[in-house]
């Protein structure tokens, strides 16, 4: 934040890249959608993908990419390894070469094994997680519920725990000031560019809380048996389904429910408990084939990788054993 704030940006491109900074998780990667951060600040797509280059350029390098891919391609353009061996392993053959598969990719380069190898040896010196640096997690966490669930008259109600959100309003002071017909005119339109960064974030404060009770109230309707008895009464769900119930996003859903927990009845449990259950996954596994690149079946490798950054921890030997079960065949058997 303090890198854009001193950038030469316009106050618009700010608000920009404060809304794409505040999807960058600790790891240093972009969790949401650039088509997503469009719809939701109305602006046109081809602006946030320059804002989101702009970032990419930011402290730590690699911070702010999508995948570990661009994350990798970042820091070697950094270097200045554009368009080199090294760069267009990294970007086409990167699976092979984490298996060190390097006579298969000097075949299809048309190079020597040893300049594979010797390109490749470059990779395990870049950062694959560039924000860790800064991350740091205290030794003990002490939960704090952010929501409670109670019963008033064999009714369920959702009462947010709101001592860490403040009340934020516009000072009165500026708005005077606003009125001052003595004010310069610079004075004044920094002023007006101020208030309007202050309501924007005001804005997004209640979108995230309106979204938040609309997540919960939905979960009390699908989960009261859970909330009421505890976990092996957990039903099946996933984003997408509660995405459509309350008319957000998938990606939405999955952060607002990030580090959250709740206060039930039969006790405190965190937020994704509510969706991590063994079908939840397999129909997060069936969708994400059915989404995939059909030239470029999905691993297993890869398929867990993507869980991972869903914060959905599941052994390669576990997805292997669910897509089984769902009869989908491995990656190999799913090429035209």
């Amino acid at each position: 934040m303090r890198q854009l704030k001193i950038s030469t940006l316009t106050q618009e491109d700010i608000e920009i890249g404060e809304e794409i900074i505040g999807n960058i998780n600790d790891d240093g990667y972009l969790k949401i959608n650039p088509e997503e951060i469009a719809q939701s600040l109305s602006k046109d797509i081809q602006k946030i993908n320059t804002i989101i280059a702009i970032v990419q350029g930011f402290e730590p390098v690699g911070v702010c990419a999508k995948d570990l891919k661009e994350c990798l391609l970042i820091q070697l353009a950094a270097k200045g390894k554009k368009d080199t061996l090294i760069w267009k392993i990294a970007e086409n053959y990167l699976e092979e070469c984490g298996k060190k598969q390097y006579l298969k990719i000097a075949k299809a380069m048309g190079v020597t094994l040893d300049k594979v190898k010797e390109s490749a040896s470059l990779i395990p010196k870049l950062e694959p997680k560039p924000g860790r640096q800064y991350s740091s997690q205290p030794a003990a966490q002490y939960i704090i519920p952010d929501i409670y669930i109670r019963k008033f008259e064999d009714e369920y109600q959702v009462l947010s725990n709101k001592s860490d959100i403040p009340i934020l309003r516009i000072s009165t002071t500026y708005n005077s000031l606003l009125k001052d017909k003595s004010s310069d005119k610079s004075t004044t339109d920094y002023i007006k560019q101020k208030i309007r960064a202050a309501n924007f974030l005001i804005k997004c404060v209640r979108q995230r809380q309106e979204t938040m009770q609309k997540i919960m109230e939905y979960l009390v309707k699908e989960q009261s048996e859970f909330i009421e008895k505890g976990r092996l009464y957990l039903k099946p769900l996933n984003f997408k389904a509660v995405a459509n119930a309350i008319g957000r996003n998938e990606s939405t859903i999955s952060r607002a429910v990030e580090n959250k927990y709740v206060d039930t009845p039969a006790g405190i449990y965190e937020l994704r408990e509510f969706f991590n259950s063994a079908a939840s996954v397999k129909e997060e596994l069936k969708d994400m084939i059915a989404k995939e690149n059909k030239a470029k079946p999905l691993s297993d490798q890869k398929l867990e990788k993507i869980l991972e950054e869903k914060n959905i921890k599941l052994s390669r030997r576990a997805i292997a054993k669910y897509r089984e079960e769902l009869k989908i065949p491995p990656s190999y058997l799913r090429k035209p």
